[in-house]
């Protein structure tokens, strides 16, 4: 399997229901996943740290500015998986994500939300573009997407939060080179983007959206399904 860019678990039935998850359906214990979560500011970031919790993850929280690739590869045990998060700044700011992205796809699987996507795409060259309306920062939109990899077993449409404090978007016609549309909101806007056979993904919607049954599904993916992506 190829590192970094050139030049440079058990499925289940789900529903619609956005109410947080309940656990009981899942009597065994489930193994524990190391996660170095990149944290770019984010004040919502407890949405996703309780639910990766509940799901067995063990979660190592760095500011993304703290850290160097250097200091990612010393780490003892290596990280399984690598979180960018959200937050308020630009995508050139996000410190230590733009190294992990430019190397370590292929060795460590990686999700980016919100400003985490945004950084994906500024490294790869991809473009990003201010939303053109509000309903493309802020308020619900109807998500549809490919049904692959972060996808896998969520209804083939759901509602989600949008970020109200989205300033830059992934132009669905220009994602770059490396980089594939994996979800759609109601007007076409890409809000979904992988590398291919690179274990790199990303979604851009509200961080609240990870608390409810459908977000649980999306991490248990992520820290379960990720290797076979």
């Amino acid at each position: 399997m190829p590192h970094g860019f050139p030049g440079s678990g058990p499925q289940w039935n789900v529903s619609a229901d956005p109410s947080p998850r309940t656990f009981s359906c899942r009597p065994y214990k489930l193994p524990a996943v190391y996660v170095l979560i990149l944290d770019n500011g984010d004040p919502c970031l407890g949405n996703l740290l309780d639910p990766l919790r509940e799901l067995g993850a063990e979660c190592d929280v760095r500011p993304s500015g703290s850290l160097r690739l250097a200091d990612i590869r010393r780490m003892e045990p290596m990280p399984r998986r690598i979180l960018l998060s959200h937050g308020p700044g630009r995508p050139a700011e996000t410190g230590a994500c733009l190294e992990v992205v430019e190397q370590l796809p292929g060795v460590i699987p990686i999700l980016g939300i919100g400003l985490g996507l945004q950084a994906i795409a500024h490294t790869v060259r991809a473009r990003l573009v201010p939303p053109k309306t509000r309903s493309e920062a802020g308020g619900t939109m109807r998500v549809r997407h490919d049904g692959r990899n972060l996808f896998a077993g969520l209804p083939e449409f759901f509602d989600a939060p949008r970020d109200p404090g989205t300033s830059l978007i992934l132009d669905p016609r220009d994602p770059g080179e490396q980089l594939e549309v994996s979800a759609w909101d109601e007007s076409g806007g890409a809000v979904g983007c992988r590398a291919s056979y690179l274990g790199l993904e990303a979604i851009q919607v509200d961080t609240s959206w990870f608390a409810t049954r459908l977000g649980n599904d999306m991490l248990f993916n992520f820290l379960y399904q990720a290797q076979a992506w």
